[in-house]
């Protein structure tokens, strides 16, 4: 006789081990991410349909559960089966006489089938129907219903409705969970009675398989207690992982305030309010033996460089090594340039790296691309990392670069709009987070939306520019090749715009050489082109004093973090800066959502808080940097009223070392404790 299962590993058992589950159905769950029985349960319904066997209180077309007795059969096509309809509010059974039901319950309805129905239907039996009925010139209808033995029906029944692919139905899942729920083993409660909420057990029963009308799902007890063992999760990962976190080193910093003086004279400017207190809490920071997690957010040109530059100075003078990453190597080419202009003659060595190399990176300062992190690269004695425009790399690919140190390095992430997910860390207290203000001598860009059909105005308007000597940059997402007609891509638009403004018109995208890049940044700088047609390769790094205008072709295909910098590409020297949205004709709602709250702000982190509502912030414990498969149930804006019950359950359970915390993190996911240092 086998023991029982534990909650833990019944919660992890594979759906395979269901009778009726073979490799085919095991497969196209599978494809819908649904492998476990934790999978399945946590998988929530999109709807629910509502059936009902009342004729008389249903608002046609609607949908019915009806208990009838067949009286003819015609073959077709189309098949017809005419029967009478049963209330089941009267007391008959399947060997009931037809005589002895009242002829006010008596209802004559007609089934259609296209195709011959493969259920066996015996004139005189008694089945249960489902489907959609209507009334027609006819009758009453239903057109190729469900058809299956005769069981009482209540008078509403509700069926969760899932969203599907790969041949799977509600049906399959409503049928899996069903017996799941039969099976659940017994779990203590974490949630004390007086939350007034139902058990776990209850609540997903709740949610798949309701006896009465759900309501609206976000309003519903079930959800709301599933949503707070979920924050309870995420507080009990956050005590652990800082707990974990307070054990690590990191080198202590001091630098030379004699190479920190000589590297702020040479920057020209005196630094802002927010920079200096910015740059105090940094170097606090580096003095000490636990590592630094700080986000650095700040709009194009608010000055969040040298404040980077500053860090990496301060490691490298300590003996350490500091990384800069960034996404491009345009930028990598600024930013070596900018360094070593400003460490001139201070003995400190700046290197670049934007190739693949198998040794390791030499230089007290080290600026590249993805060469930081590739597995083949490693540092002598990495001290700090500063990750430039962070929304452009992934989890993982942070990841790898912070492991890169003997010890656990000070992380500075840096960006004018910060990813949801780094943006939801600093809602839990895990990431420090500085905000520089804007410099005086900054201005608003004005931004407009625009249709296809007022192309002819836009190129009046490059017009004017170039004969004013301002620069015009035009964005696509492609290079070529997408099947999208002829929008959105460089090289048609390159080829169009040079048919208008010939001689005036640059092409820029990834696929062209260094040293071709660089002629054509060149000459765009210089004001030998007036145009410049690129992909997003000029988002970061491209700093041109006399540029004006930005436009972005299929502008809905771009996330908020990409609009608002390359929104602040122009309007940098004493030109007035304006931004042109161009939007698609397959544009979604959302897409101009977006639009619209990029039209009306110009702040980088209200713009970033505005991504978390409509995005999603990824998960914090996990790989996703957005979208909502971070959460199962929970729902940071609608749910912030328990976060604070969270942490209080979370304290409480951690004091007690209660032994349901171990499955609670396991539900969740929040068993990869090194992701939280990737930010």
């Amino acid at each position: 006789m086998s023991l029982p299962l534990s909650p833990l590993d019944f919660f992890f058992q594979k759906i395979s081990s269901l009778k009726g589950i073979g490799s085919v159905w095991n497969e196209r769950l599978a494809g819908l991410g649904l492998k476990t029985f934790w999978d399945v349960l946590s998988y929530l319904p999109r709807t629910y349909e509502v059936y009902t066997s009342d004729i008389k209180t249903l608002i046609l077309p609607g949908l019915a559960r009806l208990a009838i007795q067949v009286k003819t059969l015609e073959n077709g096509p189309p098949f017809k089966v005419r029967c009478v309809s049963i209330s089941d509010q009267h007391p008959h059974s399947d060997k009931a006489p037809l005589s002895q039901v009242p002829e006010p319950l008596k209802v004559s309805i007609c089934l259609i089938f296209f195709k011959k129905p493969t259920y066996p239907i015996i004139l005189q039996k008694y089945y249960t129907v489902e489907g959609l009925l209507e009334y027609t010139s006819q009758g009453y209808e239903i057109k190729h219903p469900r058809i299956s033995r005769y069981l009482p029906t209540t008078s509403c029944e509700y069926r969760a409705v899932y969203p599907l692919k790969h041949g799977v139905s509600s049906g399959l899942l409503r049928n899996i969970i069903q017996r799941i729920i039969l099976m659940y083993p017994e779990v203590t409660d974490w949630i004390p009675k007086e939350y007034s909420l139902p058990s776990q057990k209850e609540a997903l029963r709740m949610i798949h398989l309701p006896l009465q009308d759900p309501g609206p799902m976000n309003e519903s007890s079930a959800l709301k207690r599933l949503a707070l063992d979920e924050l309870l999760a995420q507080q009990l990962a956050l005590q652990e992982l800082k707990d974990y976190y307070a054990k690590k080193q990191s080198p202590v910093c001091f630098g030379d305030s004699a190479v920190l003086n000589e590297v702020l004279q040479r920057f020209g400017l005196s630094l802002t309010p927010s920079q200096q207190s910015t740059w105090h809490k940094i170097q606090d920071e580096l003095i000490g033996e636990r590592p630094m997690m700080r986000l650095l957010h700040g709009d194009v040109g608010s000055g969040k460089s040298i404040i980077a530059f500053l860090m990496l100075v301060q490691i490298a003078t300590s003996g350490q090594q500091g990384g800069l990453l960034v996404p491009t190597e345009v930028l990598a080419h600024q930013h070596a340039r900018a360094l070593k202009k400003l460490l001139q003659n201070t003995g400190l060595e700046v290197t670049l790296w934007t190739g693949s190399f198998k040794q390791r990176l030499r230089g007290d300062i080290v600026v590249g691309t993805h060469t930081l992190f590739q597995e083949k690269s490693s540092f002598e004695s990495l001290g700090g990392v500063v990750v430039d425009e962070q929304h452009k790399f992934g989890v993982l690919q942070r990841l790898r670069l912070v492991r890169k140190g003997q010890y656990m390095p000070h992380t500075l992430f840096m960006s004018a709009t910060p990813i949801p997910r780094t943006l939801e860390m600093t809602l839990w207290g895990q990431v420090a987070v500085s905000r520089l203000e804007k410099r005086p001598e900054q201005r608003s860009v004005e931004t407009y939306m625009v249709s296809w059909n007022k192309i002819s105005e836009l190129y009046r308007w490059i017009q004017r520019c170039l004969d004013q000597k301002e620069a015009v940059y035009w964005v696509c997402p492609w290079i070529e090749g997408e099947d999208v007609g002829n929008s959105g891509q460089v090289v048609i638009r390159y080829q169009a715009l040079l048919t208008e403004f010939p001689g005036h018109v640059g092409m820029l995208h990834g696929k062209l050489s260094w040293l071709e890049k660089e002629r054509v940044l060149k000459e765009f700088s210089d004001g030998t082109l007036g145009i410049l047609v690129s992909t997003t390769a000029i988002e970061v790094g491209v700093h041109v004093d006399h540029a004006s205008t930005m436009i972005i072709e299929e502008s809905q295909r771009f996330g908020l973090a990409q609009l608002h910098q390359l929104r602040g590409r122009v309007g940098r020297g004493m030109v007035q800066g304006h931004c042109f949205l161009i939007w698609g004709k397959m544009t979604s709602s959302l897409g101009f959502q977006r639009l619209k709250v990029l039209k009306k702000c110009d702040d980088g982190f209200v713009l970033a808080q505005e991504d978390l509502r409509l995005r999603g912030a990824g998960s914090v414990c996990g790989l996703a940097q957005s979208g909502s498969n971070g959460y199962r149930f929970a729902d940071l804006l609608i749910d912030q009223d328990l976060l604070e019950p969270a942490l209080n359950l979370a304290k409480a359970l951690k004091a007690k070392n209660d032994p349901s915390i171990p499955l609670i993190l396991s539900l969740f996911g929040y068993h990869y404790t090194d992701l939280w240092h990737a930010g």
